[in-house]
């Protein structure tokens, strides 16, 4: 009867998050639980890794070596860091206060490492569905028709930072974070062909655009390459005649916004400011080898901002616009303050023995997903790896979180079918030999 009632209310609450995954700046997060209480899914997460240690704690399982020295490095770095730190401030924030806040927002956002979830049952399928197109209807209502319930008050805080649509999130990239996530985690639960077709990449490069965020438009090129050029399939007629057809949709997208990001890159603040972010964590990478952990990631990021933006003014053959990264200098309050990466944020916080995780997790992924033959999984995770390591910080996007945990469940699956189609064969070789 226990594990009955537990099982429902998991259930319920992965459901519950799904459907509350396009809200990404509600009213919420001007309380006491500030940027925590931006996206309310993280109470349902919360109740989630809450059931999953439940259940770990009834049955232990023998664990993976990889796995016991991830977790040994994460809690060893960041004790080491809460000692060092202790009693300091940066940005005139506590450390203390500020790492645990960073602890709790990451565990959040890896919740699928710690859950395996099971989507077998269609209705996810159908609430997956139906959260991308709340998504979308915040896109129509809020930024087309703007209707004055969506742009202001319970479903935003704060006021829009430009023209671009954001629907329910706070600006155009975070929207292109929710929407992709959800529109690839539906496609890989119900895709049976296990591949994307030509007119399915051309719906992801038009909603791409539709976003208006133009790390979004770049991410999903670059994952149709590193998917599909990068692989022997494309000597086939059929990968052929999509590299044609891809190639001259580049092309058309590419004369039309090439003049739109040269002045982007000279104008606005966004390119200085990440490519500054980026330098900033490279520093403290040779400085911090092993990393400094989340109790000491703002003192890092504050004592490398000037360097990175003088190496920056130095180095770069035209004038960046610096407006952003010189106000992280001046900075008298820590909000906004990061890379704007979850991977280089991490680079800070857990230093190379992070970058040599990330990479590996990453080949790992890609080796299973080439095994078993779903391109439509390699794709999917191209893109949310990519965005992970240059504009998306992770953490509040919970979309991404549940693209991972499908990710997880679809390997497993497949896994499982692999195994017994090998038996089969195997089988099969046997009756005939004899």
């Amino acid at each position: 009867m226990r594990k009955v009632v537990l099982a429902n209310i998991e259930s319920l609450s992965l459901g519950l998050m799904i459907l509350l995954l396009p809200f990404q700046n509600t009213i919420i997060g001007a309380t006491a639980l500030g940027f925590l209480g931006k996206s309310p899914s993280f109470i349902f997460i919360a109740i989630i890794l809450f059931l999953s240690f439940l259940k770990f704690s009834y049955k232990i399982k023998p664990v993976k070596r990889i796995s016991f020295f991830v977790v040994f490095y994460f809690f060893v770095v960041n004790f080491a860091s809460c000692i060092c730190f202790f009693g300091e401030t940066s940005y005139g924030r506590p450390l203390f206060i500020k790492g645990l806040n960073l602890l709790f927002l990451n565990l959040l956002f890896i919740f699928p490492f710690f859950y395996s979830a099971n989507f077998d049952n269609k209705r996810y399928k159908h609430l997956i569905l139906l959260s991308f197109f709340i998504s979308i209807a915040g896109v129509v209502f809020g930024d087309i028709l703007h209707f004055g319930f969506v742009e202001y008050g319970l479903f935003q805080m704060s006021e829009r930072l430009s023209s671009r649509p954001r629907g329910f999130s706070y600006e155009a990239s975070m929207l292109a974070s929710t929407i992709f996530p959800l529109m690839f985690s539906f496609f890989c639960l119900r895709n049976k062909s296990k591949d994307y077709s030509v007119y399915a990449i051309g719906i992801f490069l038009v909603v791409a655009v539709f976003t208006s965020s133009k790390g979004a438009i770049v991410t999903i090129i670059l994952a149709n390459i590193f998917s599909y050029v990068f692989n022997r399939r494309l000597f086939t007629l059929k990968g052929l005649f999509f590299l044609i057809v891809f190639s001259l949709g580049v092309a058309a997208l590419s004369s039309i916004l090439i003049e739109y990001f040269s002045t982007d890159i000279k104008n606005n603040t966004s390119v200085a400011t990440r490519v500054v972010c980026v330098l900033t964590a490279v520093f403290s990478l040779l400085q911090n080898p092993f990393g400094v952990g989340y109790f000491g990631f703002l003192h890092a990021f504050e004592s490398n901002i000037s360097e990175a933006i003088g190496f920056v003014n130095s180095m770069s053959p035209v004038r960046l616009n610096m407006y952003e990264a010189e106000g992280y200098v001046t900075a008298a309050s820590d909000v906004a303050i990061g890379t704007k990466s979850f991977f280089w944020n991490n680079v800070i916080c857990f230093g190379w023995p992070f970058v040599i995780l990330f990479f590996l997790y990453v080949f790992d992924v890609v080796k299973k997903c080439r095994i078993y033959g779903r391109k439509d999984l390699e794709l999917a995770f191209w893109f949310v790896i990519i965005s992970l390591f240059s504009f998306v910080e992770g953490i509040g996007l919970y979309s991404i979180s549940l693209f991972l945990a499908v990710l997880s469940y679809e390997i497993r699956r497949n896994k499982e079918i692999y195994i017994k189609e090998v038996e089969r064969m195997k089988e099969n070789h046997y009756v005939l030999c004899k």
